[in-house]
């Protein structure tokens, strides 16, 4: 047993603080929903439109093969917030913010479990996720009529996506980041404090905007297309390897222009029928050909 008086008032510092972050961990990792989650099986059937929303919690979408229902999973202390409808051809799944009763520090308290929606392969029509402080990620690709994908304060993540309408992605404070997302209609892509990265984009409209923050993507053009990719203060990239029929307007207040391997700030191919404006007001601009 420690005798002095300084090192026993140290030991008990110490030994609280590890029984805090143990307890934290507890019931952070364990009651929150590592160990303990609920499960609840909804039908869909072809063509219904899935809606998903969270206040705090983290959404993750999933596709299985083998299922013919949705499914959702969370922390079995959080399955009190969890409320379902299914409308017609619409299932809405809501997750609601848990009224705090502890008067410690957070620490001591649950953060939020991860919501986890599976579904069946190509049966999703409209698809929405949004969560305000928590991150949305879709982990496999999708073929949907649109999507509307969101996150207040945290990332969005999502494999490639193809829609027949629209593709929306955005976040106020996060990244967007992206496989291969193509759209008959229009994809917009939007972060006010986050990059933007997106493997391709392939849209007769295109807008991606991020205020603090790069944009970087691969423009595939078959088509004729309206293209801005902009940022406030982040660097704007794009590659055009392949692409014809294009014309070029680039501009920036405070950064360099490069188009081709050329200082330029437009340049026009083929046609020029596809219009790609580039903007960035304190950020460089490159364009790969």
């Amino acid at each position: 047993m420690l005798k002095d008086t300084r090192a026993n008032k140290l030991f008990m510092i110490v030994l609280v603080i590890l029984l805090a972050l143990g307890f934290a961990w507890v019931r952070g990792e364990i009651f929150r929903g590592k160990t303990y989650r609920d499960t609840e099986t909804i039908p869909f059937a072809q063509g219904d439109s899935l809606s998903v929303s969270t206040t705090t919690h983290p959404i993750v979408l999933e596709i299985d093969p083998e299922a013919t229902a949705v499914s959702l999973e969370i922390g079995r202390i959080d399955r009190k917030q969890v409320a379902t409808a299914k409308n017609g051809s619409n299932l809405s799944i809501k997750v609601s913010p848990k009224k705090r009763v502890w008067v410690l520090p957070v620490y001591f308290g649950s953060s939020s479990s991860t919501l986890v929606v599976t579904a069946p392969p190509d049966r999703i029509k409209d698809l929405s996720l949004s969560s305000i402080s928590g991150k949305v990620t879709v982990l496999n690709s999708l073929n949907l009529s649109s999507a509307d994908i969101s996150s207040t304060s945290s990332k969005v993540s999502v494999l490639d996506i193809t829609a027949d309408k629209r593709i929306s992605l955005s976040s106020v404070s996060g990244s967007v980041d992206a496989g291969d997302l193509a759209s008959n209609g229009v994809i917009e892509l939007s972060s006010t404090s986050g990059s933007i990265e997106v493997l391709s984009l392939q849209a007769p409209k295109i807008t991606a905007k991020s205020v603090s923050g790069s944009v970087s993507t691969l423009l595939r053009l078959p088509s004729p297309s309206d293209v801005t990719l902009s940022s406030t203060s982040g660097r704007v990239e794009a590659d055009l390897l392949g692409a014809d029929d294009f014309s070029i307007d680039a501009k920036t207040t405070n950064g360099s222009i490069m188009i081709g391997g050329e200082q330029r700030s437009t340049l026009t191919k083929g046609d020029g029928s596809s219009k790609i404006a580039l903007r960035t007001v304190s950020g460089s601009i490159s364009v790969n050909l």
